[in-house]
């Protein structure tokens, strides 16, 4: 039986919470959290969709992984269009 792990929580604040005392993260900070929390997510899809016990689970997401895709691409436009010829995007497999 494959584990879905939903222990991980939700995305990463942008602020500490009233009741814990850690400091306020700085922007580059939170940016680089909040993607590491992304990744950690996207490769949990991956080890799903490649899981016969799970991948039927993904596949009836695909609509939404869809629009990941669609936003993931948005993104790149974005850095692409500030700074042309210097983002290279490498595709495995």
């Amino acid at each position: 039986m494959f584990h879905i792990d939903t222990e991980q929580g939700s995305p990463p604040s942008s602020q500490a919470s009233a009741e814990n005392d850690a400091p306020v993260l700085s922007a580059e900070e939170q940016m680089e959290r909040r993607v590491d929390w992304l990744i950690r997510e996207l490769d949990e899809l991956c080890a799903m969709a490649s899981n016969a016990e799970t991948v039927d689970l993904v596949e009836d997401q695909k609509i939404a992984i869809g629009q990941m895709q669609t936003r993931v691409q948005l993104i790149l436009s974005f850095l692409l269009a500030r700074h042309p010829g210097k983002l290279r995007i490498v595709q495995n497999g």
